[in-house]
């Protein structure tokens, strides 16, 4: 016993050293009060989901759309995005802070491509749906309740506008109780605001009503093109019996897709765990008092046979005696720094509003043309301050400049092309001339 108390002062101050001071928490969410409890819940008051058609992005100049989507889940405080035609490829590499990432991307041919950006709650990946039909992409997550029965799935769909026909078996096995299903499908149909109606459309409003299926959608078109100047209904959310009178969707502000995105509200009682961002300052910590505390709890408890009880209570010394001997501290919330926060990009982003507005109510070919040009500009403008802001980057560096730093930027990049390899350089025994 004695042996195993050692073990573990010595495995604790071994992980102090190496993280250097703090820590992020041990287990699951444990507070400083109660660390021996089980992680308590955090009731969502409205599920917030954003989605958007987002046409793209596999280049640099198509991030700021990107910028924008997370300015408006920052704004609505949106827990989940999901993202149709992204575009990307084993290629492109994307993070994004603060936001588990979810991607499923075409393997052959261009466009297409689906993605989730999820955070505050926790979730679960469902197995994507085996069709025939290449066409049709699919993905889909489950987000967990602590409430017995109040787990949610959440597909995002994509259908390319070709002559090819929904695959209705694969679909079928989607429509299940407590599910939304959102995405672009292309599919047209009176039921939702389209003028017309296609055979996909029909198919689709047919499976829907067979399943007693609901369309969130109230008529407002979601998709402008500019190059025909027309506008359609596209961008669908669809949601089970159950969830819909829980449900809210509403059209939100242009990002500079050719699709408007969407927030869908779900106040629906989900009872989550609680991401509270606590850290374990180890640093601090009085490894004496600990050793002491942990020695005390052990010989409070008589060693049993049983496996699983014993791993609790061993769960349970540790963090009680951490409690009095190890400080813990709170993460601070921080607003994210967008690179559209930029005055000149701000300049053309109210531009691009106010022609948006006047092509909404006086439509005519040279509104359109401005607006085709203000969004080259500002792609052009986004590019810019990238660049500048990573020369700033470089300019920063210096001597002095820590090697941890270094070589996190030199992992980063290597990340997003495969061709930068970095090679250690190797001494080798040299003489000197006499």
């Amino acid at each position: 016993m004695d042996q195993l108390h050692l073990n573990v002062r010595n495995t604790a101050s071994s992980v102090a050293l190496d993280k250097q001071g703090r820590e992020r928490d041990l287990g699951r969410g444990f507070r400083s009060k109660k660390l021996q409890s089980p992680p308590k819940c955090r009731k969502i008051r409205k599920l917030r989901i954003l989605q958007c058609n987002i046409n793209g992005l596999c280049t640099p100049s198509s991030r700021v759309k990107l910028d924008k989507i997370l300015e408006l889940a920052s704004k609505h405080q949106v827990s989940i995005i999901a993202l149709q035609e992204t575009k990307l490829n084993t290629r492109h590499r994307l993070r994004v802070k603060g936001y588990n990432i979810v991607r499923q991307d075409r393997s052959s041919n261009g466009g297409g491509g689906l993605m989730f950006l999820i955070r505050d709650v926790y979730f679960q990946r469902i197995d994507r749906i085996n069709s025939p039909r290449k066409s049709l992409e699919s993905q889909g997550i489950t987000v967990l309740s602590r409430k017995h029965n109040n787990n949610i799935n959440i597909f995002n769909l994509y259908h390319p506008p070709n002559n090819q026909k929904l695959d209705l078996d694969a679909l079928e096995g989607l429509f299940t109780n407590a599910t939304v299903l959102i995405g672009d499908l292309n599919a047209k149909h009176t039921a939702w605001g389209c003028a017309l109606e296609n055979n996909r459309g029909q198919d689709l409003e047919n499976l829907s009503n067979d399943k007693a299926f609901l369309f969130l959608n109230n008529g407002t078109h979601t998709y402008r093109s500019h190059s025909y100047n027309t506008t359609d209904a596209l961008d669908l959310t669809i949601s089970s019996p159950d969830l819909f009178p829980y449900c809210s969707w509403k059209v939100v502000d242009y990002v500079g897709s050719d699709h408007y995105p969407i927030l869908i509200e779900l106040d629906y009682d989900i009872k989550t765990y609680g991401n509270n961002n606590i850290y374990w300052n180890f640093k601090k910590a009085n490894w004496t008092l600990f050793e002491k505390n942990l020695n005390e709890q052990l010989q409070k408890n008589p060693i049993t046979e049983n496996l699983e009880n014993e791993w609790f209570v061993f769960k349970h010394s540790i963090f009680t005696a951490a409690e009095g001997a190890v400080p813990r501290g709170k993460h601070k919330k921080t607003r994210p720094a967008f690179t559209n926060d930029s005055q000149d990009l701000q300049k053309l982003l109210a531009k691009r509003e106010h022609l948006l507005q006047s092509h909404n109510l006086n439509d005519n070919t040279d509104t359109r043309i401005e607006l085709n040009k203000i969004n080259a500009e500002i792609k052009r403008e986004y590019c810019s301050i990238k660049q500048s802001n990573w020369q700033d980057l470089c300019k920063s560096l210096d001597y002095k400049t820590p090697n941890t730093r270094l070589w996190r930027l030199a992992k980063n990049l290597t990340k997003y092309n495969h061709r930068w390899k970095i090679q250690i350089l190797s001494l080798v025994s040299m003489e000197l001339p006499l």
